[in-house]
């Protein structure tokens, strides 16, 4: 009888407790840059200036809030990423796959557009050098002649110009010579 007791107290117990929150974590696999980078948006190698986080609500705050990581860009790999400091918005906490670079740390960040602005996780956070490293070889520069003052016009030298003008004159002259008739 004791047992009986003992099970309905502790199930009617069970059924008074508050549920408890929801843990969150997060688990990444190890970052292979170089088959991650083609499936971004954005990359790029920077310094962490600054994070700016909110302020508890109601004396809570949650490890998904959205925090604001502003960076020194060093290096554009991927993306069309403007020269100077980049926002990139990310989870506040690593617990909730958020950016965890100290301020003032070097980084190498995969991006993504997400509502119009860059936003990063823990999972995409990979080393600055091994993504510089994955980064395309930039095109290389076409063939151009080089003036003698050292300008680079990028096109043919002002003789060649001069050159194709002389000849189409004097073909055009020797046709209307042919179409004459004889005096």
């Amino acid at each position: 009888m004791r047992r009986l007791i003992l099970v309905v107290t502790l199930a009617g117990a069970a059924l008074v407790v508050p549920p408890l929150p929801q843990a969150a974590a997060c688990s990444c696999a190890p970052v292979d840059v170089g088959e991650r980078l083609p499936e971004a948006d954005g990359a790029f190698v920077g310094r962490l200036l600054s994070r700016d986080d909110p302020e508890p609500v109601d004396g809570a705050l949650s490890t998904a809030t959205l925090v604001r990581y502003r960076y020194q860009m060093e290096r554009a790999v991927k993306g069309d990423i403007p020269a100077g400091t980049v926002d990139v918005w990310s989870a506040r906490s690593g617990v909730s796959c958020g950016l965890e670079t100290p301020v003032g740390e070097r980084a190498g960040l995969l991006l993504r557009r997400q509502d119009s602005r860059w936003a990063s996780s823990l999972c995409e956070q990979t080393d600055p050098d091994a993504l510089e490293q994955a980064a395309p070889a930039p095109a290389p520069a076409s063939p151009t002649r080089a003036e003698p003052d050292g300008e680079n016009t990028g096109g043919l030298p002002p003789l060649a110009g001069g050159a194709g003008a002389g000849m189409l004159a004097a073909t055009a002259a020797a046709v209307i010579r042919r179409r004459r008739p004889p005096a």
